[in-house]
């Protein structure tokens, strides 16, 4: 997600406005900076945000895992503390505060798809059995 959002960004997105007349040479090279830090990623924004989301997401799920924590609704609980507290960071590499900020629905997207999986696996077995394949 990074790699589309760099890519994008530099050759298209900047380039684009620049040619439009929202940047002079010298409000160019500060976009650039602007975007490189996040600060300035107009409707790219989604881009660092899933990907913070999925970097920190997939690094709790592994070390619960390791931990043999089996419950997502921990995993939610965890990601909701994230959520709750990330503007408190010291510190903002790519919009990671703002990224952070939407880990808990990322969280409760991940239980919901699971549990949507599940359902559906159920549905198949009744309809395998109510058309005679079972």
């Amino acid at each position: 997600l990074i790699v589309p959002y760099f890519a994008v960004g530099f050759l298209f997105m900047l380039p684009v406005k620049y040619f439009a007349g929202f940047y002079t040479g010298e409000g160019l090279h500060m976009a650039y900076r602007m975007f490189y830090n996040g600060s300035d990623s107009d409707h790219l924004w989604f881009l660092t945000a899933l990907f913070w989301c999925m970097l920190l997401f997939a690094a709790l799920k592994k070390i619960c895992e390791r931990f043999s924590v089996k419950s997502e609704v921990f995993l939610l609980l965890v990601c909701a503390l994230i959520q709750m507290s990330s503007e408190q960071l010291p510190f903002d590499i790519l919009a990671l505060k703002q990224g952070l900020g939407y880990i808990g629905w990322f969280a409760l997207g991940y239980c919901f798809e699971k549990i949507r999986k599940e359902k559906l696996a159920d549905l198949s077995k009744i309809w395998k059995i109510m058309c005679g394949r079972a």
